[in-house]
């Protein structure tokens, strides 16, 4: 494709369409953030009224969770799911097995936790 001739801005813009690449198109982490946000805000809003109209969750509502959880991951992170999936690629093997196995004990250290607030205010 031919590059438009005249204004510099004009350049850019068709070389960012050109080549989507998220360093073309910076964004700051606010804005991601507030990308993760709406996400977050709008898959589990959808999806809980889904399971208040139809009872159970169905696949689509699963979908939905799984949407607003990569929303959450951009809202407390400030980086985008694209590029952290990039970051997670460029590790080695064994680094990915010690972060995976630390976000797993992290969950079960959370949910842990919760059950026993749960038992102590029960008992």
């Amino acid at each position: 494709m031919p590059w438009p001739r005249g204004n510099p801005r004009r350049q850019e813009w068709y070389r960012c369409l050109v080549h989507p690449l998220p360093e073309a198109l910076p964004i700051a982490p606010s804005s991601i953030r507030v990308i993760g946000l709406v996400k977050f805000a709008a898959a589990f809003a959808v999806a809980g009224a889904l399971w208040w109209l139809s009872g159970p969750m169905d696949v689509l509502s699963e979908v939905l969770v799984i949407f607003g959880m990569s929303g959450l991951l951009e809202l407390l992170t400030g980086v985008s799911t694209g590029a952290m999936a990039r970051r997670w690629d460029t590790l080695k093997p064994w680094q990915r097995a010690v972060a995976s196995l630390l976000v797993i004990l992290a969950v079960i250290g959370f949910f842990l936790a919760v059950g026993a607030v749960i038992l102590r205010l029960n008992g």
